[in-house]
């Protein structure tokens, strides 16, 4: 009988450890988008020729609602400066996924509080995601 109640404690306790250590923060968005991004790559890359450049997600939010999510097309020609940036649209699967994540991120977490806006950029190739990702980890 003992054993019968050991498992779903553990289960519990795991659970309850795994979702205070998966806090919603900026990293946690940019590294979930750039895990989406690698697994639906063809569809996010559809319609662009260039793949060295990036994609740059715009999100500004007012009073913890996304006001509007603007999206650009920045070119290694600029040095990725973002000078000569274009608004572009995207795939509608990627916009879908960032407005949810970070709805849910800015509803359901206070250090988001007083969060106007949040910038990041998501490559267009396997190589600079996984460049991108290692960024992210890399900074505390």
């Amino acid at each position: 009988m003992k054993k019968n109640l050991i498992i779903p404690i553990l289960l519990l306790l795991s659970n309850t450890i795994f979702a205070q250590s998966n806090k919603c923060n900026i990293k946690q968005i940019q590294l979930e988008t750039y895990d989406f991004a690698t697994s639906k790559l063809e569809l996010v890359q559809k319609g662009f020729s260039n793949l060295d450049a990036l994609i740059q997600s715009s999100i500004d939010i007012k009073d913890k609602k996304i006001e509007k999510i603007t999206y650009y097309l920045i070119l290694p020609e600029n040095s990725y400066s973002g000078v000569n940036k274009k608004e572009i649209t995207v795939w509608d699967g990627l916009h879908k996924f960032i407005f949810e994540k970070v709805n849910s991120c800015i509803k359901n977490d206070s250090d988001f509080e007083n969060t106007s806006m949040i910038v990041f950029r998501i490559p267009l190739s396997k190589e600079n995601i996984q460049m991108a990702i290692n960024e992210v980890n890399s900074k505390k």
